[in-house]
């Protein structure tokens, strides 16, 4: 299944199973927190001008949830690399939405809504994000390196 799994005593895969799955657990929590967000919100999140990069984060996180299901099936490596490539990009682009958002704020030190609902969405759409790569570092990476980059 896992490369780092593949290689090792039964004690090292339970261990490796271990933090995959506790990676997983934790997308489920932010999964979550995004769900309360919404239900906390009286009507639907409006991100006006930050739309644009939600719509892009949100096609990339399908491609992420999508490739690690498949790196994770076939246990394969290409696949894990392109996910953990990807997480970089949704990293920047969550970071700079949430800078932008931060620094363009208008209330002085007052919070809008939706300033609020983009900063706390793309802080946990990047952990789900993270979260993602984890798994997929545990196909290309031994136990000792899951969770890292390559190399």
């Amino acid at each position: 299944m896992l490369r780092a799994i593949s290689r090792s005593s039964d004690l090292l895969k339970g261990l490796q199973l271990t933090i995959v799955v506790n990676d997983l657990e934790r997308i489920g929590d932010y999964s979550k927190n995004i769900r309360e967000l919404i239900e906390w919100f009286p009507y639907r999140i409006d991100f006006g001008p930050k739309e644009k990069s939600f719509n892009e984060l949100h096609v990339k996180l399908k491609s992420m949830f999508r490739g690690t299901r498949e790196a994770l099936a076939e246990n394969d490596i290409k696949i894990a690399r392109k996910v953990m490539k990807t997480y970089e990009r949704v990293s920047k682009l969550c970071d700079n939405t949430i800078k932008n958002t931060i620094s363009n704020s208008t209330k002085g030190d007052m919070v809008h809504r939706r300033e609020l609902a983009i900063v706390l969405m793309m802080r946990y759409l990047k952990r789900v994000a993270g979260h993602l790569k984890n798994v997929c570092s545990s196909v290309v990476n031994p136990f000792h390196k899951i969770g890292f980059r390559e190399g």
